[in-house]
């Protein structure tokens, strides 16, 4: 009732509400908001009641997912996604990613009828024949909306999409391998510390999405490698410990200031030492810091860097040490740890063995309490963990009890507290990347698998839950890292292959 409330008191003010709809296509850009659970009459009316804030959005209608974008752009850029609904209102123009603009073309008739109390919006859309001399494909759609007093029909022409492709960009500066990559709020991507085989790299570097070079920036105080990083809600960059070399791990944290391009370490160091540990940033600001080793030490300690104060606090211990694992923070504001490698003894104290976890527990940020949920299927460590869309956490590949890759995969969902077997990945992988897309499905690339380092990716299909391949990256890589751009691309960067590879490149796709 508020829509339609809404629209009844824009009809007074302007002629009419121009909405465009296109079946099958979704717009790379800067996302505001992502709703759940809505219809896509829901979803329009979202948009509309931003009073032009809001200027396009994406409707997924197997999950029922609403993403809601900003309107501080004279063009929008779309790609075609199957089983999708592209919506948008008073675009002056609209480009293919990867194309030059195509203006688009639109008419609007006003009419009125008093008698009107909904809105409704219907669409068609057809191709034609592509020519000989041009790849281009046309498509008219046109779109009705109807409130107390307008309707408006607008048709769009736009090219032939080009999807799911890699390409190389700016090559680093410095090769490196086990760093960790960042999405500044200023749109860069900063790369920090890692490893070259030989030498503990303190160097950093930005990636500028508008030239596609990387430069160098402030070094850290610190060389170190497999540390973690953490992008504050205050813009600040939290790295926090890492290795310096040898089997001791680092107590130090640093803090990376986009304005200035410096490094600034945190005033206390935190409480224990480690590496191939997790940091996640809670719904408070605060950031948990959680397993990991140090000397050899696998570690169930956990600790928290407070963002007003910059103090670090020890909170509980984890129900089981481990390195090796993943964090995730769910939407209930809790944070899930998965699997990794842990230390188990045996007959008491007289003997010890390694194993590979297929546990994991439930962080509490609110009680600063952990607590058992339900075992994956696989025991696995070196994998990742994606939150969804819908709330849910995809885990994928990693190394097995018997040190060999992974092709399983699982899905927790929070609300039972299970795991459940999904579709198997193509390839059996660890030491891999898995980003998030704008579409809700999730990028696999390179990593290591059966028969050495891997070149190939494949994408997760969350509405049916399987596996496809995508095209393979220009180089093969693994330990290396990822970071999904503003404009919806994938940025990987880094990583080993027979020596640290400096190309970087770009994923077109959904």
């Amino acid at each position: 009732m508020f829509c339609i409330a809404f629209i009844l008191t824009l009809s007074f003010t302007i002629d009419a509400i121009s909405i465009g709809k296109i079946n099958n296509y979704i717009m790379i850009g800067t996302m505001n908001e992502s709703l759940s659970n809505i219809n896509q009459d829901q979803c329009i009316c979202e948009m509309i009641k931003s009073n032009e804030l809001i200027s396009a959005l994406n409707y997924f209608p197997t999950n029922q997912t609403c993403q809601l974008y900003f309107s501080n752009m004279s063009s929008i850029i779309i790609e075609y996604y199957s089983n999708s609904v592209f919506i948008f209102m008073n675009q002056s123009s609209i480009s293919i990613i990867n194309k030059p603009i195509i203006s688009t073309s639109s008419t609007s008739s006003t009419s009125s009828s008093s008698s009107s109390t909904s809105s409704s919006t219907t669409s068609s859309t057809s191709s034609s024949t592509t020519s000989s001399t041009s790849s281009s494909t046309s498509s008219s759609t046109t779109s009705s909306t109807s409130s107390s007093t307008s309707s408006t029909t607008t048709t769009t022409t736009t090219t032939t999409t080009v999807t799911n492709i890699w390409s190389l960009t700016g090559a680093l500066n410095v090769g490196r391998y086990l760093h960790t990559s960042t999405l500044l709020t200023n749109t860069k991507v900063l790369v920090g510390g890692g490893f070259n085989g030989t030498i503990v790299i303190s160097s950093a570097e930005l990636y500028d999405v508008s030239t596609s070079k990387w430069t160098l920036t402030g070094n850290l105080n610190q060389a170190r490698y497999a540390h973690q990083a953490s992008i504050l809600t205050n813009g600040m960059v939290l790295i926090s410990g890492g290795n310096a070399g040898g089997t001791i791990c680092l107590n130090s944290a640093e803090l990376y200031n986009s304005s200035t391009g410096n490094w600034t370490l945190t005033s206390q160091t935190m409480t224990s030492s480690r590496c191939m540990h997790t940091s996640t940033v809670l719904l408070n600001g605060n950031v948990l810091i959680a397993g990991g080793y140090n000397d050899n030490t696998i570690l169930n300690a956990a600790e928290l860097y407070q963002l007003s104060t910059g103090a670090w606090t020890l909170t509980t211990t984890l129900n089981s040490a481990r390195a090796y694992h993943t964090a995730s923070l769910l939407t209930s504001g809790n944070v899930l740890v998965s699997g990794g490698y842990s230390t188990v003894s045996l007959l008491g104290i007289l003997l010890t063995s390694n194993v590979v976890l297929n546990s994991a527990e439930l962080y509490n940020s609110s009680s600063g309490s952990w607590t058992v949920t339900g075992s994956l299927n696989v025991a696995r460590q070196y994998h990742t963990a994606s939150v969804l869309l819908n709330g849910m956490v995809l885990v994928s590949g990693g190394q097995d009890t018997n040190s060999n890759p992974l092709n399983s995969a699982e899905l927790y969902d929070p609300t039972t507290g299970k795991w459940t077997l999904t579709g198997n990945m193509s390839t059996a992988r660890m030491y891999h990347t898995a980003t998030v897309l704008l579409s809700g499905n999730v990028l696999i690339s390179g990593g290591y698998g059966s028969n050495g380092t891997l070149k190939t990716a494949e994408v997760y299909i969350v509405s049916s839950r399987t596996w496809t391949f995508t095209s393979n990256l220009t180089n093969r890589r693994y330990q290396h890292a990822a970071s999904r751009l503003i404009d919806g691309r994938v940025l990987v960067n880094g990583g080993i292959n027979s020596a640290t590879v400096l190309n970087t490149e770009l994923y077109y796709g959904t």
